[in-house]
C-alpha cells in the first residue's frame, strides 16, 4: 500500500472537492428519490449510504460509473439483497487493475464488457468498437456464479440464523 502522507491527502482532496461533493450530492439525490418511491423501505435505503463512498478509482473514471455503481447499491437495498458484492462498476474496476498484471482471457474482456454494457451501452459501444461478444449467456451465467459463490460463503461465514437458532437451545436447555 502507497505512503500517505496529510499533505497528498490534502492536495488530493483540494483539487478533487469539487468531483468529490457532485459525486455525494448524486448518491443523496439517488437515495432520495428512492424513498419518495419506497417509503417503506426507508431505513434499509438510508443504511446504504455509507456503501456509496467515493474512491479515487471513480474520480478517474466517467461519470456514469459512479453513478450506475450508486444506482446499483440503492436498488439493492430497495430490493433487500446483500450490499457485500461488487457491483457492475466495481467489477469493472477489478478486471482493470487486473489487466495490468496479466493478459486476460477473452471471457473475462467479455465479462467487463457485459458489465459496462449493463449501465451504459454507449460506453460499452465506445470502448469495445468491433468487437462482438460472442458468449453473453456464458457471461450472464459466470456473473451469477461468482455473486452467488460470494453469497454463499457470507452465509457460511455469517449464518446468523443458525446462530441465532443455537442460542434459543441452549437457553431452552435452562
Amino acid at each position: 500500500m502507497p505512503k500517505t502522507n496529510i499533505k497528498t491527502d490534502f492536495n488530493f482532496l483540494t483539487k478533487n472537492t469539487v468531483a468529490i461533493i457532485d459525486m455525494i450530492t448524486y448518491a443523496d439525490s439517488a437515495i432520495k428519490k428512492a424513498i419518495v418511491k419506497h417509503p417503506e423501505r426507508e431505513k434499509y435505503i438510508w443504511s446504504c449510504f455509507m456503501a456509496c463512498r467515493t474512491s479515487s478509482r471513480f474520480l478517474s473514471a466517467p461519470e456514469v460509473m459512479y453513478q450506475a455503481h450508486i444506482d446499483e447499491i440503492v436498488d439493492r437495498a430497495i430490493h433487500n439483497i446483500r450490499l457485500s458484492n461488487p457491483t457492475y462498476a466495481e467489477i469493472v474496476f477489478i478486471i482493470s487493475d487486473t489487466s495490468l498484471l496479466a493478459p486476460l482471457q477473452t471471457s473475462v474482456i467479455e465479462m467487463a464488457f457485459y458489465c459496462i454494457n449493463k449501465f451504459s451501452p454507449e460506453l460499452a459501444k465506445e470502448l469495445f468498437t468491433g468487437y462482438e461478444p460472442r458468449f453473453i449467456e456464458e457471461t450472464e451465467r459466470e456473473i451469477s456464479n461468482l455473486k452467488n459463490a460470494r453469497e454463499t460463503q457470507v452465509d457460511r461465514d455469517y449464518n446468523f440464523e443458525s446462530w441465532e437458532s443455537k442460542q434459543d437451545q441452549e437457553l431452552s436447555l435452562f
